[in-house]
């Protein structure tokens, strides 16, 4: 007999969230092709605005208590940083703006 399956989580260590992101986001393509075929022809736009590593109080010592961990999250990053709450907020305010038509 086998040995059960560890948990994901706990094979991921700090980065426990992580998978959990990667799954929850995955679905944002596939909500954003449906919504917008819904709502096609009725003047809504959808977007989807699915942010990578962002530092916010629960991340910001993760680089800190594992050296090295810093470039291995920033390397699959198009920047090579890890982004800022205003970076997300800056994309979200173009896009319901009337200037990214």
């Amino acid at each position: 007999m086998r040995a059960p399956a560890r948990p994901v989580r706990r094979v991921a260590g700090w980065i426990s969230g992580a998978v959990d992101v990667q799954r929850h986001q995955s679905g944002h393509p596939f909500a954003r092709a449906h919504l917008g075929h819904y709502l096609k022809g009725q003047g809504v736009r959808v977007d989807v605005v699915s942010p990578g590593m962002i530092i916010t109080p629960a991340t910001e010592t993760c680089p800190n208590d594992n050296p090295g961990a810093g470039e291995g999250l920033t390397q699959p990053a198009p920047f090579r940083q890890i982004g800022e709450p205003d970076d997300i907020a800056a994309a979200v305010k173009f896009l319901a703006s009337s200037e990214s038509r």
